[in-house]
């Protein structure tokens, strides 16, 4: 029992491992199969109900130890008649499907799947359950058993449970770290237009992507430059500031507040300082198998926005003076109570601006609301 709970558990792990790398469903496919001791199995993409007839074309298309032709033949004709699918009674996500589930009555088209395509592959017994309905289909985690190795226990059926709601975790997971990584990579290339450079760290430090401006000041050299996958200054008395900065921003507990946090970086020949920023993500993302996400993002941005982006911002988000004077010092950026002081206003009114910014711009926080103010287009969602 301690050696079918250990693979049962390796076998989980696996699972979530392959919410945040799609090519290992196939070895999930590969361990189920021992799990389950079935002769073939698949999890796969079911077309609707309306276009059955197409074979999936997404990652989730593992499809194991069929015979030669019969995947093919099955989305060509048989699919047809598949009793499992075409019944809605029984078309329920979540629900362990074995074929004490398959109706006593069967169509002329049932029939002929069940005598031509199942138990001509010498499949008598099955195991499955539908993950979840998807815009593209139905995520199907089906296994089909020989006549030897007889019907499912119950036993059997509760592992297979666990296991399939495991997989519908890790791709609903899997779908959530790659929607927040296409929508980090749209805002980075949206930024390259504005000489705003982005980096992105793991949670080790180490640098995980950067956007093209960014790649182009790191070989550079141009007041910033990586060692050993790490960040370094080039200019050696400013790296105390940096490894404070990105330490507090990958800090769980102390992330957010690096919002609100802004170092200057010094660059060769005396050209105008880099203002550097950091926003803490890894307690934005899921927290399923995010070891390997991304944590932080650091921003670098040239000192001075001119006056025609302040004419675009005022008329692309309908700023009052007063809102675009306190835009323009948080993009620089200026910490807000320094903004306070430095428009010589309250707190009371400075927040009273910047709560006005928030809502015409549809964001939630300081550095969201940067971003948006700076692309025009792209909110900050992570």
């Amino acid at each position: 029992m301690d050696t079918v709970r250990k693979q049962l558990d390796e076998t989980l792990d696996l699972i979530g491992d392959a919410s945040a790398d799609p090519a290992l469903w196939r070895e999930v496919t590969e361990r189920v199969l021992g799990h389950t001791r079935a002769a073939a199995g698949a999890i796969y993409l079911q077309g609707p109900p309306a276009n059955p007839f197409r074979q999936p074309t997404t990652e989730f298309g593992h499809m194991l130890n069929y015979g030669t032709g019969w995947i093919d033949s099955y989305f060509q004709h048989y699919v047809a008649g598949n009793p499992y699918v075409n019944r809605p009674e029984l078309r329920v996500p979540g629900r362990v499907l074995t074929e004490a589930d398959r109706p006593a009555s069967l169509s002329a088209a049932e029939r002929e799947f069940v005598a031509d395509w199942q138990e001509a592959q010498g499949f008598q017994h099955v195991i499955a359950q539908f993950l979840q309905d998807r815009d593209d289909g139905t995520l199907t985690f089906v296994f089909w058993r020989d006549k030897a190795a007889g019907a499912a226990s119950e036993e059997e059926r509760a592992q297979f449970d666990i296991l399939a709601r495991a997989a519908n975790r890790a791709v609903r997971a899997g779908d959530r770290l790659r929607q927040a990584a296409a929508e980090m990579l749209a805002t980075t290339r949206s930024l390259d237009h504005l000489d705003v450079a982005v980096i992105t760290l793991g949670r080790d430090g180490r640098v995980r992507g950067a956007s093209r401006t960014a790649e182009a000041l790191l070989a550079a050299r141009d007041g910033l430059a990586t060692r050993f996958g790490r960040l370094e200054a080039v200019h050696p008395p400013d790296q105390k500031a940096l490894d404070h900065l990105v330490g507090h921003v990958l800090d769980p507990q102390a992330g957010f507040d690096a919002e609100t946090r802004t170092i200057r970086l010094r660059r060769p020949e005396g050209r105008p300082s880099w203002r550097v920023s950091a926003v803490a993500v890894h307690r934005r993302l899921p927290a399923f198998a995010l070891d390997q996400g991304v944590a932080a993002v650091i921003t670098m941005r040239a000192p001075e926005p001119g006056a025609a982006r302040a004419e675009v911002m005022a008329a692309t988000f309908g700023l009052t003076p007063a809102e675009l004077r306190l835009a323009m010092l948080l993009i620089e950026p200026v910490a807000f109570q320094e903004a306070a002081q430095r428009l010589n206003v309250s707190r009371e009114t400075a927040r009273s601006h910047l709560k006005a910014l928030f809502a015409k711009t549809g964001t939630h926080g300081q550095t969201e609301l940067v971003v948006r103010l700076l692309t025009g287009t792209t909110s900050w969602r992570c």
